[in-house]
């Protein structure tokens, strides 16, 4: 699929590979547990004046990728579909408020998330 996670002791971590860090000029985002405010699985879809910066963005066949900015918020996207995206909202991370992208098990992958977060606020 192009896009992967990696759960660290202290950071989770998206890789993207492939045609995917071609459109999203981007390869990797590493996210500090700590700066994760809340996860979800669900569906988004982007404001049609989102501002490309930089990215991809093929509107009419829902594929986007890479950094947009929307309200004074940056969005990293990932994605060619609107809905079972893992959607995580951010503070505190240098650049973006939004991460949301499509992964081949969003839910697994938000069950864990959430599970290295609880492991977090707990130490």
């Amino acid at each position: 699929m192009g896009r992967s996670v990696h759960f660290g002791k202290t950071d989770f971590t998206l890789r993207l590979t492939g045609l995917h860090t071609l459109l999203a000029l981007k390869n990797t985002i590493t996210l500090p547990y700590q700066s994760i405010k809340h996860v979800e699985v669900g569906t988004f879809v982007p404001p049609k004046w989102m501002w490309r910066l930089p990215g991809t963005s093929i509107g009419p066949l829902n594929i986007y990728e890479g950094s947009f900015q929307y309200q004074n918020e940056w969005y990293f996207l990932s994605f060619a579909q609107t809905d079972s995206l893992l959607i995580l909202e951010v503070e505190g991370h240098a650049k973006y408020q939004h991460v949301i992208v499509q992964l081949e098990n969003p839910t697994e992958v938000a069950a864990t998330l959430r599970k290295y977060l609880r492991e977090q606020k707990a130490t």
